[in-house]
């Protein structure tokens, strides 16, 4: 299998931009895609070479190539950790129109609920969290929000 050559056209802002966040990048992700952009603006014989060159695994090198082809030279401060996407997310709407108009007396309710009209299996605590960060209240947890006499 021959080698590619590996050279991406950067204009000078982007450089500039790569320059500063391969050196003083906010995060090591960041430094990283930097470093492997910049130095492939200069050009490479291949994968391996650009890998070499900046000391970064190959599948990295790689895997920061398809994500400036395919996003921009925005990909390098992208970053899909830490963002956890609930499965309730995808029916929110529908889940709080169903739970305002017929709300559920504590948690293990709401769960057994989602699991039978919805089909989503889930435990009481990512619920639980879901239902707070939305403002929710279940009727059993009224009672120690209100302040006492």
């Amino acid at each position: 299998m021959p080698k590619t050559r590996i050279k991406i056209e950067l204009s000078k802002k982007e450089d500039a931009i790569l320059y500063a966040e391969k050196t003083l990048g906010r995060n090591k992700t960041i430094q990283k895609r930097a470093t492997v952009l910049y130095y492939a603006g200069q050009g490479a014989d291949s994968i391996s070479d650009l890998s070499k060159m900046c000391r970064i695994h190959r599948d990295f090198v790689s895997r920061t190539l398809k994500g400036f082809q395919t996003k921009g030279i925005d990909y390098i401060y992208q970053c899909s950790r830490g963002i956890k996407h609930s499965a309730l997310d995808k029916i929110e709407a529908e889940l709080l129109a169903d739970f305002d108009k017929n709300p559920p007396a504590s948690i293990p309710e709401a769960v057994s609920r989602i699991q039978n009209t919805y089909g989503i299996e889930l435990t009481d605590t990512p619920v639980r969290y879901w239902l707070k960060k939305r403002g929710f209240i279940i009727s059993s947890q009224e009672q120690f929000r209100q302040k006492p006499i």
